[in-house]
């Protein structure tokens, strides 16, 4: 892993780990191919964004990029949180592919992905996340040669220049009558500074937006195509957007309510399972907020756009705009997303562009973010090899319609377990189930492990409010084969030990997770975080 030196705000900052750096690799030919921005929206479900349908202008500055670009009207995820999603993405693999689940929070070394693939072929490779999931904690992030995150590994006492930035920016949008999240300034605690003290540093766009720039800058050789993958952690939980941008999009009332509504990760959890309440106008301000959230991302990520066209690339790179998962924001009653695969967890925005080798348009058919694997190396043209544990097919290769498949193979329980710790008696089996699901047609079925089915109409019904299940007997049954032939067919995750992401975190990191409501206090380390980061199995492909 070569170490790169990125320039953020003037100050210098090691742009990667460092403490398990990959073995040196033969520095490759320089590829032909166009470089990739692949702009990950963590946490944003497709159906608020005005690109989408939204009545709020939630993304007016991404409607006019997009004009020029493929939009992707039914692109589904393949599962409802972070983890498997990327790695899925990252694959080409199915979540049961691969094996990387809430209680195996770890991403085994012997796959390939996205990154090393174009690292072999050439590509200068870097990453940006203020998501921890999406990390070397997870070994997500094989195949970057630079990495930037906003947290702290392994305790580091101090604070990158980079992670300053991020802390700055995320503290420049707290407002001071803010008392709805863990972060606010308001927020009810004994300890005025227990919700900072936890703080992520999430609202990075811009300074991820700088850092890339100054990335392409430090590069040795300019010719060389490159990779960039940033996530951005706006619309993800706890939500601080911008004062502008809740006024743009927010009456008055609606603005108050929103800062005063406890949308915190327990509250949130204990309305869920039905031991708190929302009136509809707190529901109402807490879809809000995440609608100002949108909009901050939508200017951030159109400010990053408009300085590649300024330096001459953006038509030269391919710029995939995609989020991992959706958001529950009441419906269903759930909040968050886990617990299931409903329409808002799972239908995402997915945006192509290159005007070299990518046709504009909107394009109706279903498709799954697991294509962003095979769209990418058939548009570089990079050789991927062949893997039989595939499932990625490439967006604008020939494609006839085909069932959509989502595996969610693991709940992940960490939240409801301090719910619990409230009120020990509480029954939360209902959301302790796994779930499978198929789109055939305008048709979901969503089977959970229990065998309980619902089957619904998603072009009528998006909302998922008629179960057809019990009166369509014979269709749910056909799309239960469906399921059962496709999972058949499916190659086993690497036999691997059981390891999690607590393995070697510090307590900072902890901290972070269980803010995230990604935590599993009691799970004990299998093995020292990143020590198969960046590594290729033996032989290569």
């Amino acid at each position: 892993m070569r170490q790169v030196v990125a320039i953020v705000g003037g100050a210098a900052a090691v742009a990667c780990w460092g403490e398990t750096p990959a073995p040196p690799a033969a520095e490759p030919a320089v590829a032909a191919g166009p470089n990739v921005l692949i702009v990950l929206w963590d946490t944003v479900r497709a159906d608020r964004m005005s690109l989408y349908g939204a009545t709020r202008p939630t993304t007016p500055k991404l409607e006019a990029f997009a004009r020029d670009a493929a939009v992707f009207d039914r692109a589904i995820a393949t599962d409802m949180w972070t983890l498997p999603t990327h790695a899925s993405m990252f694959t080409g693999r199915p979540p049961s592919s691969i094996g990387a689940t809430a209680s195996n929070r770890f991403v085994a070394d012997e796959h390939v992905m996205l990154a090393e693939h174009l690292r072999e072929a050439g590509y200068d490779t870097f990453a940006s996340s203020a998501n921890l999931i999406a990390s070397p904690l997870t070994n997500l992030m094989q195949g970057f040669d630079t990495l930037l995150t906003t947290f702290r590994p392994n305790g580091r006492a101090q604070e990158t220049a980079f992670q300053t930035a991020a802390k700055a920016a995320t503290q420049a949008k707290l407002l001071p009558e803010d008392r709805s999240t863990e972060v606010s300034p308001g927020w009810r605690s004994a300890d005025p500074d227990a919700g900072w003290d936890k703080a992520v540093y999430k609202d990075a766009a811009p300074v991820q937006h700088r850092a890339l720039l100054d990335w392409l800058d430090a590069r040795e050789d300019p010719k060389r195509p490159w990779l960039a993958y940033l996530n951005f952690m706006e619309a993800h939980t706890p939500r601080i957007p911008s004062d502008a941008n809740r006024r743009a999009l927010l009456d008055d009332a609606t603005r108050t309510m929103g800062l005063q509504t406890d949308a915190s990760l327990f509250t949130e959890v204990a309305y869920m399972v039905g031991k708190r309440d929302y009136t509809d106008g707190q529901l109402e301000a807490i879809r809000g907020v995440y609608d100002a959230s949108l909009r901050d991302l939508d200017d951030a990520t159109d400010a990053l756009f408009a300085d590649l066209r300024q330096r001459g690339v953006l038509d030269d790179t391919v710029v995939i705009l995609v989020a991992d998962h959706g958001e529950s924001l009441g419906e269903h009653r759930m909040m968050e997303h886990r617990y299931h695969v409903y329409e808002q967890l799972v239908h995402v925005p997915l945006v192509v562009r290159y005007p070299k080798g990518v046709p504009a348009g909107r394009r109706s058919d279903r498709v799954s973010t697991m294509d962003v694997f095979s769209t990418v190396a058939e548009l570089t043209g990079v050789d991927v090899g062949e893997d039989p544990a595939r499932r990625s097919t490439s967006l604008f290769g020939a494609r006839t319609p085909q069932p959509v498949f989502i595996q969610m193979l693991d709940p992940y329980q960490s939240s409801l377990k301090e719910v619990k710790g409230a009120w020990p008696d509480l029954d939360t089996s209902n959301w302790e189930r796994t779930f499978r699901a198929v789109y055939d047609g305008s048709d979901k079925l969503i089977v959970d492990n229990h065998d309980h089915a619902e089957l619904y109409d998603v072009d009528a019904d998006p909302g998922e409010t008629t179960n057809r299940a019990e009166t369509e007997a014979e269709r749910v049954a056909a799309l239960k084969v469906l399921i059962a032939d496709w999972e058949a067919g499916l190659a086993a995750p690497p036999k691997r030990e059981r390891c999690k992401a607590k393995a070697g975190t510090s307590q900072a990191d902890q901290e972070q997770l269980e803010l995230l409501g990604y935590a599993e206090p009691e799970e004990e380390p299998c093995r020292p975080v990143g020590s198969g980061s960046g590594r290729r199995r033996p032989g290569g492909r």
